[in-house]
């Protein structure tokens, strides 16, 4: 598929109304215009037409305004009001077509909003690249629809079109005039008020208001101009004072006098297109307003835009009042076509508009969707705005109340607890703002089937621009950190998702410290500087497998959300398309999450009992060291144990458990944050080694009297035997005592065990009485648990690091 019929086909899927035109001729619809005013053609319809070009139904039904810049004397009104980057086309007679998102007030076709200005709207069309015009030459796109967004129309546009009203200008409205009648009555119309003195604005004004409103259909606003013109070329009558037009047109000013030199250039530049665009010298990178958002000029529209620029200077040079002045006007635009020339002057206007990265996107509680800009703190829609510096884009629509039904039945058929979809919906809220005050990292957590990676990929396509995808390796402990790639790509994301951890992998704490706080935040890319950023990001894991995490601080668990997917979705259930299904949802999506950032806003996060308990379980089942005191040590007062000896069952007891062990050093401090203390032995063959007091090793190579006699015999250790390198001996002597193995005065004794029939629930006795069995932070699963900890710590207000 080619030509008209090729383009009236992807005009159709942007939404617009396309109809079929004749060729070499001008604006001749081959179909009826009326029925496409108000709803667009059918596929069918488009198939059976005959397209020698294509036109374009302008107004509500295709979203789109457009301003129709006729010649040099409509150039030069553009010139003097400026206008944002929006699609142009060049009309075959030489003129532009500016393409711009229709406003939300009525506006009719055929309204002359300045001279050699026109409006396209509600009632009319245009006729669009490929069509050929009568004098053989090709409408043509100077910005494409793909090169650019459609603009809102800019402010002095909409004022200008107010101005009828406005200034109360209206001629008589009485009878319809039907079609054949209107180029007379509009003409009489127009030589009374001139008659009565009124200029060609004036009279223009006057018959765009009568025009409108009596005129079925109106005529075209080129006719009107012809008739307003060519009145006014008469004089007014004789008790009326001339007016006289100078050479810019109906008292417009003229343009603002530059130097013939670069510089004049650059402010040339800035008068026209400042509006529009920005430049960023961190990032070395212009950036073009497209009418919804900020972009990085990666198709170089800057330079097109000089080029316009350059342009410009002729038209000055036409206009110029001397032959002296136009002769200099045109040798200084023909030496401003050069590359050279181009390169100076926009390197002379970035100083004149410069932003800074940290000036983008800043405002945490704006969302750019594809219609607008919400605002999450009360959910409203408002019209995009250059002064909020957004660059990002959501991927849907937001339509307040749209529906998701499949989305909707998906959630509850994965999370079925009601409880459980509230706080995944308060989490995805928050995560499309750019607060970071929760300070969590979010854990979906299933064995495979059960919908968490659907929803994290939809919700991402939902939120676009403001979502990413970071590698997994990012949030895992590495033996050699290479450089922050990873970490600098989250400067300004709101939802991050990573997916699938590997089995035994190892969560790097101290950089989930650093990623889910508030504090600025350093990183660079490859090759580049250093930079900071304050954290917008909330992250999200999706995994199988839940990640290492050997810390046992508050100051990591208590930023840990395990989510449980805990529903295995059966093969003949999967819907293999509903990846697909959920995409046509994605403006209920961003509704929903909206919604569920003003639920956020009201309620807090609130992890509810569900995400308290498994993340309680996760974290008793991350306290190796906490099993390993409650499996093979006990409490009692005055005794102690040889820091050697402890290490080494902790490593023998790791080995059969299939536990990773920790370095002494590490394991050590872990024995410190839980309280343990430690003093060096002050005698015997251990003088000068360490030794942990109030704790003692149940089973293993240790001594423990019952009645002043030794308990088990030589080589038994409950069952096991340590390896023959465990050569210290643990007399659990009290500490008054203090000695160790081959301490003075003691005889030295073989090791000993103690029989697992002697042991009742690790309350064994010693010389010093019952020996109490260590307990994990956690309770086990026999006993009833008690999660006011984590309760504590999810609702607390305090955020400083334990």
């Amino acid at each position: 598929m080619s030509g008209a019929r090729g383009e009236a086909v992807t005009y159709h899927r942007r939404g617009l109304c396309p109809i079929p035109v004749k060729e070499r001729s001008k604006q001749t619809s081959l179909v009826e215009l009326a029925p496409y005013l108000s709803k667009r053609a059918t596929k069918e319809e488009l198939s059976s037409w005959s397209w020698p070009g294509v036109g374009i139904v302008t107004g509500p039904v295709s979203d789109i305004l457009v301003l129709d810049v006729d010649g040099s004397e409509g150039e030069a009104e553009l010139k003097k009001y400026g206008h944002p980057i929006t699609p142009m086309v060049r009309t075959a007679s030489g003129g532009l077509h500016l393409y711009f998102r229709h406003p939300d007030a009525e506006v009719r076709t055929g309204i002359r909003v300045a001279p050699g200005l026109d409006v396209k709207a509600s009632g009319g069309y245009v006729v669009a690249p490929p069509s050929v015009g009568s004098n053989g030459k090709a409408y043509e796109w100077l910005v494409s629809l793909e090169d650019a967004d459609l603009a809102n129309p800019p402010e002095w546009l909409m004022r200008l079109l107010e101005r009828p009203k406005r200034n109360g200008i209206a001629g008589p409205v009485g009878e319809r005039i039907p079609s054949g009648q209107r180029n007379k009555e509009l003409t009489s119309l127009a030589g009374t008020m001139r008659r009565r003195g009124m200029d060609a604005a004036e009279i223009l004004a006057a018959l765009e208001v009568t025009n409108e409103r009596r005129c079925m259909p109106p005529l075209e606003a080129d006719e009107l101009g012809k008739i307003a013109e060519s009145v006014s070329q008469y004089e007014p009558a004789g008790d009326v004072i001339s007016v006289s037009f100078g050479k810019h047109g109906g008292g417009g000013s003229p343009p603002e006098r530059f130097h013939l030199t670069e510089m004049g250039n650059a402010e040339r530049f800035i008068a026209q297109h400042g509006e529009s665009v920005r430049y960023c010298k961190p990032w070395e990178k212009w950036l073009v307003y497209t009418g919804i958002r900020w972009e990085r000029d990666e198709i170089m529209l800057v330079n097109r835009l000089a080029k316009e620029t350059v342009r410009s200077i002729y038209r000055e040079a036409a206009n110029a009042e001397t032959e002296e002045g136009r002769k200099a006007l045109a040798k200084h635009a023909a030496k401003s076509e050069s590359a050279a020339a181009i390169k100076a002057m926009l390197e002379l206007a970035r100083h004149e508009v410069p932003v800074l990265p940290d000036e983008l996107d800043a405002h945490s509680h704006l969302i750019n969707a594809l219609n607008g800009t919400v605002d999450l703190k009360s959910g409203e829609l408002r019209k995009p705005r250059r002064e909020d510096l957004l660059t990002k884009l959501a991927g849907a629509e937001y339509h307040p109340g749209a529906e998701a039904p499949t989305w909707e039945a998906f959630l509850e058929r994965a999370l079925p607890s009601a409880e459980l979809r509230g706080f995944v919906h308060r989490a995805s809220g928050y995560s499309a703002t750019g607060d970071t005050s929760e300070q969590c990292i979010l854990i979906n957590h299933g064995a495979g089937a059960n919908g968490k990676s659907t929803f994290q990929e939809t919700l991402a396509a939902a939120l676009g621009d403001y979502a990413t995808r970071t590698p997994t390796d990012m949030l895992m402990a590495r033996r050699f950190n290479g450089v922050p790639n990873d970490v600098a790509r989250l400067k300004g994301a709101r939802f991050v998702a990573a997916s699938e951890t590997e089995e035994g992998r190892r969560l790097d704490e101290a950089r989930i410290k650093d990623l889910t706080g508030q504090d600025t935040v350093s990183a660079r890319y490859m090759r580049g500087e250093w930079f900071d950023f304050k954290p917008t990001h909330k992250l999200w894991l999706s995994t199988n497998h839940k990640p290492e995490i050997r810390g046992t601080d508050n100051a990591i668990w208590r930023r840990i959300r395990l989510i449980s997917w805990g529903v295995t979705i059966p093969p003949a259930e999967q819907d293999r398309k509903l990846p697909e299904k959920l995409r046509t949802e994605l403006n209920g999506v961003l509704a929903w999450a909206v919604a569920g950032c003003l639920h956020w806003q009201r309620e807090g996060l609130r992890a509810p009992e569900e995400v308290r308990r498994a993340t309680g379980e996760y974290r008793a089942e991350m306290d190796v060291l906490a099993a390993f005191l409650r499996e093979e040590c006990a409490a009692v007062e005055g005794e102690s144990t040889a820091a050697t000896v402890l290490y080494e069952a902790y490593r023998e007891w790791c080995g059969e458990t299939g536990e990773r062990p920790e370095k002494q050093r590490k394991f050590g401090e872990r024995l410190k944050e839980r309280g343990y203390e430690k003093q060096r032995i002050t005698s015997g063959t251990n003088k000068g080694k360490y030794e942990y007091l109030d704790i003692a090793l149940i089973r293993g190579p240790v001594r423990v009297r019952v009645s002043g006699e030794p308990l088990g015999q030589p080589g038994e250790a409950g069952g096991r035997s340590f390896t023959q390198h465990s050569t210290v001996e643990n007399t659990s002597k009290s500490r008054e005592n203090v000695a160790g193995n081959g301490r003075a005065g003691e005889q030295s004794e073989p090791k000993t065990g103690i029989s697992t029939g002697e042991i009742e629930s690790h309350g064994i006795m010693s010389e010093k009485g019952s020996l109490r069995s260590l307990r994990s932070p956690l309770p086990s699963e026999t006993e009833e648990e008690d999660f006011s900890e984590l309760q504590d710590l999810f609702d607390t207000d305090e955020r400083s690091e334990e």
